[in-house]
This record gives C-alpha cells, structure tokens and sequence, in this order.
C-alpha cells in the first residue's frame, strides 16, 4: 500500500487482512465523503465495491459521481428507529445525534 485515504490508517490495516483477495464488497456505515479520510476508497481503487450510509445527501450525491460502482443511500443508521435530531459541524468532519 503506497497511499492510506483513512484518518488513522484504518485501509492500510484492512489491506494486510484481506491480503491477495483481489476483489470483495463492504458496507460503509457514516461513510462521509467518498475519498477524503475514507477507509474504503482504497479498496474501490483496486475493484471492490460497495454500499455507502451516509446521512448527508451532499455526499450521497458525491458518491454516485465519484464513486459510480458503489450504491449509496441517505439514511442515518442508529439502536432503534424513530426521528431525532442530526447535527452537522461547519468547523469539522464530524457529525453528532
């Protein structure tokens, strides 16, 4: 692995797991934006391919031109169903319930 997308290495540690697996599927859950800090684009780059949760449709639809082979869906994924509140940083990343 020449170049992580991940914050903390996070595909690099994936990789030496799923060394010589040429190709596979994954689901990223709050998978944020579709390169930056993002466990699973490395392994988009080499054929895989996957389904992507993201709550923000910004970034859903980013997906779908980014990343064509992937599905994505705008949805939050949470311990039960119901409505609640959803809060997005404009300073950061991240994104709180």
């Amino acid at each position: 692995m020449n170049l992580s997308y991940a914050q903390n290495m996070e595909d690099y540690h994936l990789s030496l797991a799923f060394a010589g697996q040429a190709t596979g599927s994954n689901i990223d859950i709050g998978a944020g934006h579709p390169v930056a800090d993002n466990v699973s684009f490395w392994f988009y780059e080499r054929g895989w391919q996957g389904i992507a949760v993201e709550p923000q449709r910004h970034l859903v639809d980013l997906y779908a031109r980014v990343r064509p082979r992937d599905a994505s869906v705008c949805a939050l994924v949470g311990t039960r169903s119901g409505i609640t509140n959803f809060h997005v940083s404009r300073i950061s990343l991240r994104c709180e319930l």
